[in-house]
C-alpha cells in the first residue's frame, strides 16, 4: 500500500482543484482527519478506477491475493454492506437458500 499512499499524498499537494467528485473538495468535513480529506479522491487521470483496475490497484489487489493464498482479491467499495452482499452473492447460488443465525442489517434482508 506504500505506493498508493505515496502517490495519493503526491497528489493532494498540488494546487490541482477536486472539480471532481468528492463534494467536500479537501475541507474538512465533520469528524473525519485532515489526513483522510486530502488523499480521498476518485476515478481521475493518474489514478486506477475502482470498479474495473486496471493499474496500479490490480497490481495491488493482485499482490493481496498472494499474500494470503488466494486467487483473487478485490477492494471493498461503497460499503460494509455492498461488501457482505458480494460475499453472499458469490457463496449462494441465484435461488439458493442463505440461513444466518446471527443479527442481520436490514439493507441486506432486503437484498437476499
Amino acid at each position: 500500500m506504500g505506493e498508493l499512499y505515496r502517490r495519493l499524498k503526491d497528489y493532494s499537494k498540488t494546487d490541482y482543484y477536486p472539480y471532481h467528485m468528492p463534494g467536500h473538495k479537501r475541507l474538512l468535513c465533520g469528524e473525519f482527519p485532515r489526513e483522510i480529506m486530502d488523499i480521498d479522491i476518485t476515478e481521475i487521470d493518474g489514478f486506477d478506477n475502482l470498479h474495473a483496475p486496471e493499474e496500479i490497484l490490480r497490481r495491488l489487489q493482485n499482490e493481496a491475493a498472494g499474500l494470503y493464498g488466494a486467487d483473487e482479491s478485490f477492494y471493498l467499495i461503497n460499503g460494509s454492506t455492498c461488501g457482505v452482499l458480494a460475499a453472499i452473492s458469490a457463496a449462494v447460488p441465484r435461488g439458493g437458500l442463505n440461513f444466518s443465525d446471527m443479527p442481520i442489517n436490514l439493507r441486506i434482508m432486503r437484498h437476499i
